[in-house]
């Protein structure tokens, strides 16, 4: 019987004797469940090439039947097979094949089944399967790529949920680059900061967490791609775990061995087992929540951190009232509101209540008074000020001022304590732009800052006897003045040495201004109506010369010695008395014994200077439109110490 006939007759047969089916109210269904039941944990397995059925295993996600990369599931398995670093690109995943993992990945949420042997099971088994399944061939089944998976499956863009293990412990959050301005550069991270002359300096990022970053600065590099170039010199990489740990040799001083730390991801580690055993511990959690450890190191190459969800902030009663008033001062400054504002409510420069204190005891041979002067001087002076005064510009600050004179075997006038009370108003010390003015790199108009306008009302009190008819005991003073030292701080601890001429003067160049320039009504002093302008500039610049070892101490690891030379005058414009009319080039030697990082932030300690000063380099001159001053003494030695805090 031919092929096409033997069709026919079927087709006949089937359409005059029709099969009956079995329908699911019947009774029948109910004994082919148990059937195929007891034939399916009878035996196992089903027949080579048979379609599996709806609630075998092979109806399973990709995702759930990928089987779980795991050795042995310890830590310390991975660790045994440590590669060994070379200098060579790692082997990188296909980017073809890096969507499919991600879906493995992503664990597929189980539909939800009905009780065991229903038919609400069955259909749920059958919701799992493949979407398109084909006969290959004769007894042969071949299942198709599936698709998408279902919308009740989490994705790592639309369910915030999904948490990447690898990515969150070894890369950094994107909302943490952002808030300290990182670059990534070949997949380690620089941040950037300014450096010596204005130039960028840029630091390796090693550790981070919460919202602090530690960083290694790596030297001057003129930017990124000098950097990058930096990394590829001296960086080596391998595999481990199918993670990519690199291995970079850091710089270190002349004579030492370079420093080597290891990276994975973003994050380093001091050694290499350190970090293998990252790894391997991140793959064991992975692998115990039931996830895949290859998909999620896929996954952080390809797909950004979730940002951090934050809790909404809620404010105390206290804070809120804090805020509250902090928003309606601003707005009375502004004249905006109805509240006043009153006169000690002034925006002040730093602290509202500064005490400053500052002195100087020295020998001197002259004094440019005799020649067998020969005694001790000394005079120290302590202000407190008052800050807050509504002014423009800054605040008018109140002040009150104790300066106690003595001389070791001076005249009854000169052991005095003068007490003072003014106020003061530095008009340029919020004007951010003298401070930003750094052609080349250096400050040159930030001493203008220091500037203060003051008038002040004070007291002459004798220490020792009372001199009856001799000068007044009060005097009316007012003018501007000025105090600026340059050089004296240590640069920060983490800044490189000086690489350029504005760095070199910065380093080793240091010096001092001291202007007073008022009027005075009587000068403490016998003359009637005196009524005159002093004015007086001091100016100190030296250097640093390159530090001598000392023996271990707890002071000071080095001997600084700082040679200067002095200038200084002082004019009366009225009166030609001679030590009011004179001005004189001094030489001399200054140590600053605590000036050290061990006392950076102890100002009383860092500021204390020893000096030994000449005074009269080409002997000390009086101007005066009367003529020269009698047995004026032209030249002095002066050997001493100053202290001083807060002296600005």
């Amino acid at each position: 019987m031919t092929p096409s006939r033997l069709a026919f007759c079927l087709t006949l047969f089937c359409a005059a004797f029709p099969l009956q089916s079995l329908r699911a109210d019947d009774p029948g269904w109910d004994e082919l469940e148990n059937w195929a039941a007891e034939e399916s944990s009878s035996s196992g397995q089903q027949m080579p090439g048979a379609v599996p059925s709806a609630g075998s295993a092979g109806t399973q996600s990709p995702a759930a039947a990928e089987p779980v990369a795991s050795d042995s599931g310890d830590a310390s398995s991975s660790l045994e097979k440590a590669p060994v670093f070379e200098n060579k690109p790692p082997a990188l995943l296909e980017p073809v094949l890096i969507p499919k993992v991600v879906r493995a990945a992503i664990p597929v949420v189980p539909a939800a089944a009905g009780p065991s042997g229903s038919r609400g099971a069955a259909a749920s088994s059958a919701m799992a399967m493949p979407s398109r399944v084909s006969l290959a061939g004769a007894g042969q089944a071949s299942v198709s790529e599936p698709q998408e998976p279902p919308a009740s499956a989490p994705s790592p863009a639309l369910n915030a949920r999904y948490k990447n293990l690898f990515a969150e412990q070894f890369y950094m959050n994107p909302d943490l680059k952002l808030r300290h301005q990182i670059t990534e550069v070949d997949g380690f991270l620089f941040a950037e900061s300014p450096g010596r002359g204005g130039r960028p300096e840029y630091a390796l990022v090693t550790a981070f967490g919460g919202n602090v970053i530690r960083k290694q600065k790596l030297g001057p590099h003129e930017d990124l791609e000098a950097a990058r170039k930096w990394l590829k010199e001296n960086l080596e990489s391998q595999n481990f775990e199918g993670v990519e740990v690199r291995k970079l040799k850091l710089p270190a001083d002349p004579g030492a061995q370079p420093k080597e730390i290891f990276w994975v991801g973003n994050r380093s580690y001091a050694t290499s087992d350190k970090a293998f055993s990252e790894i391997a511990m991140a793959k064991t959690a992975v692998e115990t929540q039931g996830g895949s450890f290859t998909a999620m190191v896929a996954e952080a190459q390809t797909v950004p951190l979730l940002p951090e969800e934050k809790p909404p902030v809620q404010l105390t009663p206290a804070e809120f009232e804090k805020q509250e008033r902090i928003v309606l001062k601003m707005m009375d400054s502004l004249d905006i509101g109805n509240e006043l504002f009153g006169p000690f409510q002034g925006e002040a420069s730093g602290e509202s209540i500064v005490w400053q204190s500052f002195g100087e005891t020295s020998w001197r041979m002259t004094n440019l008074a005799s020649e067998g002067y020969d005694s001790q001087v000394g005079f120290w002076t302590n202000r407190i000020l008052f800050k807050g005064i509504r002014a423009p510009l800054s605040t008018i600050d109140p002040f009150v001022e104790s300066t106690v004179a003595m001389e070791s075997n001076g005249e009854d006038f000169k052991d005095n304590m003068k007490l003072w009370a003014g106020l003061e108003w530095r008009p340029f010390s919020q004007n951010y732009a003298l401070l930003n003015f750094r052609p080349w790199g250096l400050p040159l108009l930030e001493w203008v800052r220091n500037y203060r306008l003051y008038v002040m009302y004070g007291e002459n009190i004798n220490l020792k006897d009372e001199i009856q008819g001799g000068p007044a005991d009060t005097d009316l003073v007012w003018g501007a003045q000025i105090f600026y030292e340059w050089g004296a701080d240590l640069p920060p601890a983490g800044e490189s040495g000086p690489s350029g001429v504005p760095d070199y003067l910065r380093e080793y160049i240091w010096g001092e201004y001291f202007g007073n320039y008022r009027v005075e009504k009587t000068n403490f002093g016998t003359q009637d109506d005196f009524n005159a302008w002093i004015l007086n500039s001091s100016l100190i610049l030296g250097f640093r010369l390159p530090g001598i070892p000392l023996p271990h101490n707890p002071i000071n690891d080095e001997l600084v010695l700082m040679p200067y030379m002095h200038f200084e005058h002082v004019n009366n414009t009225r009166f030609s008395f001679p030590f009011q009319n004179q001005y004189f080039v001094g030489a001399g030697m200054r140590w600053m014994p605590f000036r050290t990082y061990r006392f950076k932030e102890n100002e009383w300690l860092s500021k204390v200077k020893v000096f030994g000063e000449y005074v009269g380099v080409g002997d000390v001159q009086h101007a005066k439109q009367d003529g020269e001053a009698p047995n004026a003494v032209r030249y002095d030695w002066r050997i001493g110490v100053s202290m001083s805090s807060r002296r600005f």
